[in-house]
């Protein structure tokens, strides 16, 4: 993955929000999937995310040997973001299933698995745009 140019960031990150839409259709599609399937989707899934955090450390670090500073900070950033989001995320879904009767979790499920397959879309077209 630190093999700059390799792949297209902009294809990467159309793929990114593809494997994030995906995962959204499936858990609303198949929320109890088989543990093989799962774990065969979390490898391809964390293969390709793994290629975008490692053009974006090739960014940050600019060669091998000075890599070990942006890893930590890139890490902690990008951990720090992921929590505030599903803080985020959590506090809605919380606020909203307040609100809602017991019989309805099921399409729920579906609206909210239906958000973050566009949401997925749209940050992968947004970064090819941009």
């Amino acid at each position: 993955a630190l093999v700059q140019g390799w792949p297209p960031v902009p294809l990467l990150d159309v793929v990114i929000g593809g494997t994030i839409a995906f995962a959204a259709w499936r858990a609303v599609v198949d929320p109890a999937a088989p543990a093989r399937r799962l774990a065969l989707q979390c490898g391809a899934f964390g293969l390709v995310h793994g290629l975008g955090f490692g053009q974006g450390l090739q960014t940050l670090a600019g060669s091998a040997d000075a890599i070990w500073w942006p890893l930590v900070c890139f890490g902690v950033g990008l951990d720090l973001a992921q929590l505030a989001w599903v803080t985020f995320a959590a506090l809605l879904w919380s606020a909203w299933r307040s609100f809602r009767q017991p019989q309805a979790e099921a399409g729920d499920r579906r609206a909210a698995g239906f958000v973050l397959g566009a949401a997925g879309l749209a940050a992968g077209a947004f970064a090819v745009a941009v």
